[in-house]
């Protein structure tokens, strides 16, 4: 009876899905009128940044893209150095235990694993990690973290940085209030990996994601 009802149900909304297509990309193309750049580099720790160029109609210049960092610690290391990073080979880690390519990239002493949550091969993986990274902007790169996970000490790291940088998080006073880029949002009350991307409800033009305005940060960093 579960099976049963999971593919009624998988059905149903692969119906919905296609019903509302048209309607939720004309909502994107008209929201995408509002950002005044054909160029952006979105360093996320997940796809939510891939998303976001997405709806606008960029392409994707950031190697972050379809990608996953398993703490903030790695992420913030990441972002903190890039142009290093950008010089470092990133190798397959074997038996990582995920469905999906995993990789590492080693800066000094430091090693960090990235996911490849949508691609099948590592190979694959690896030549869209390389292209998309060649054509990043380091002067123009903004800095998004989405999700739970943040302490004190990473957001300190994180307003140190010289790049535009937003938070979309858990609401916390504190820090909305000693942070400007920390944006909290009740939407992470009731969280799960990947809510931020998920449409409203099944006839819904915006996604959780929507909820925030992130072409502004895309136009003024902030």
């Amino acid at each position: 009876m579960v099976n049963v009802k999971k593919r009624v149900l998988g059905h149903l909304n692969g119906i919905t899905s296609r019903l509302m297509y048209i309607p939720r990309r004309m909502y994107h193309k008209q929201k995408a009128k509002r950002c005044n750049t054909e160029k952006c580099c979105i360093i996320c720790n997940n796809c939510t940044g891939g998303m976001i160029l997405h709806d606008l109609g960029l392409r994707f210049d950031s190697p972050t893209i379809n990608t996953l960092f398993y703490s903030a610690d790695d992420f913030l290391f990441f972002a903190n150095n890039i142009k290093s990073i950008f010089e470092c080979e990133i190798v397959k880690i074997c038996d990582s235990g995920y469905p999906y390519p995993v990789g590492g990239i080693k800066l000094g002493n430091r090693e960090i694993k990235i996911g490849f949550v949508h691609y099948s091969t590592f190979e694959e993986a690896k030549k869209k990690w390389i292209d998309r990274f060649k054509r990043v902007d380091f002067d123009k790169i903004l800095v998004l973290w989405e999700g739970n996970g943040l302490n004190d000490n990473d957001l300190e790291l994180l307003d140190k940085m010289s790049f535009h940088k937003l938070v979309f998080s858990i609401p916390n006073k504190k820090y909305s209030d000693k942070y400007p880029f920390y944006l909290g949002s009740n939407i992470y009350n009731n969280w799960y990996p990947g809510k931020i991307l998920d449409y409203k409800h099944p006839y819904s033009l915006k996604r959780y994601l929507d909820d925030f305005d992130y072409i502004r940060f895309i136009n003024n960093g902030t």
